[in-house]
């Protein structure tokens, strides 16, 4: 009698587009699932323990990869995410942490730890050789996420503090929003048009970062426009004024 909610991205019915044996520590073995047209793809791979690349099948360079260890079951071990947008001018030097509400982190020892301090290319993206991302042996799985023109988006805004925030262009009406302050901590919020508010003001929210339930405070969070969004929230996690955030 619970209620329970699920997002769906379609790939290749379970198939490979592409798989490979590990050739030496800079190229895994890997599966690959690809949808080009919809902008995302899943990489299972195993761990080298070394600086390595991996193809990602888009044709385009995502601009959010989200990484998993899925051999671990420690709470220590955490969702890594590049995110081209993250408020930094190097983002490929930073992680964040989908399952944290911390900003974007630079170790200041070592920048190459994730993602080998190298953006995604048209082909390929770098994972550095941390455990949580790539530990000789390890299975891991890969999501990339890249913007496709009137279907998905990803981007950032500044927050301006007013319950009339700025107004975030998408070119089409959104149905799925999630949003993570990355200039400083702050969780992910997911709203979306299918749950208890199909239609605007949206008051209901999920956190990626928590084991909390639904968040129905009652005050208008966001409103789905049609060619894109607007938080309706003062709330410093999603629009505080000069605040940065990615979605």
């Amino acid at each position: 009698t619970d209620n329970y909610v699920a997002w769906c991205w379609k790939l290749n019915a379970g198939s490979a587009t592409a798989s490979a044996s590990e050739t030496d520590n800079a190229n895994p073995a890997y599966s690959q699932q690809a949808n080009a047209t919809s902008g995302f793809s899943i990489i299972t791979y195993t761990g080298t323990g070394a600086n390595a690349t991996l193809p990602h099948g888009l044709g385009v360079a995502p601009e959010m990869v989200w990484v998993r260890c899925r051999d671990n079951s420690s709470s220590s071990d955490h969702w890594y995410v590049y995110n081209k947008y993250n408020a930094t001018s190097n983002p490929e030097q930073y992680e964040i942490y989908l399952n944290l509400t911390s900003g974007a982190y630079r170790d200041s020892s070592d920048n190459t730890r994730a993602w080998n301090a190298t953006a995604p290319t048209s082909s390929v993206f770098s994972i550095g050789d941390i455990a949580d991302v790539n530990q000789d042996g390890k299975s891991y799985v890969a999501y990339c996420f890249a913007s496709v023109e009137g279907h998905s988006k990803l981007n950032t805004y500044i927050g301006n503090g007013s319950a009339d925030s700025t107004y975030v262009f998408t070119n089409f009406r959104p149905r799925w929003v999630m949003v993570k302050r990355t200039d400083t901590s702050g969780g992910w919020h997911i709203f979306d048009n299918k749950r208890a508010n199909p239609f605007n003001e949206i008051t209901v929210r999920l956190e990626a970062d928590n084991a909390d339930g639904e968040n129905t405070g009652g005050t208008p969070d966001i409103d789905f426009l049609s060619n894109g969004f607007k938080m309706r929230t003062t709330f410093d996690n999603m629009n505080a004024s000069g605040g940065t955030y990615d979605f």
